[in-house]
């Protein structure tokens, strides 16, 4: 498979869905409060979101919007900051294409929640 393959592939790949799920009730979700577009609350339900996002051609910033918008919906307002949720979403990009983020580059690290603040 080809790395645009996988690419276009990715919101129905259920090993990706699963690390996606697990980066986001780690670093973004812990408490799974914020509703996805499919009504649901659980992570995997965000990660088929984000990685249907990313399969279509949406950029990384795409994804930071959705985040922050699943946030503002539920509370008014972001509770993370652009840092966290552009570590996240560069990271979940870099996953769609088959990579892992090289030290140094957007999403190799992803900084604590507790020093996120909006």
């Amino acid at each position: 498979m080809t790395p645009l393959d996988f690419h276009a592939r990715v919101a129905a790949n259920e090993e990706l869905i699963g690390r996606v799920s697990a980066l986001l009730a780690e670093h973004w979700d812990p408490e799974a409060r914020f509703r996805a577009p499919n009504g649901a609350c659980d992570p995997s339900s965000h990660a088929r979101a984000v990685l249907g996002i990313l399969a279509a051609g949406g950029p990384a910033a795409q994804v930071m919007g959705y985040l922050r918008y699943a946030e503002e919906e539920l509370l008014g307002a972001a509770v993370s900051n652009g840092q966290l949720r552009g570590a996240i979403a560069n990271r979940i990009w870099a996953w769609s294409w088959e990579q892992e983020p090289m030290p140094g580059e957007p999403g190799s690290i992803i900084p604590s929640r507790n020093t996120a603040g909006a």
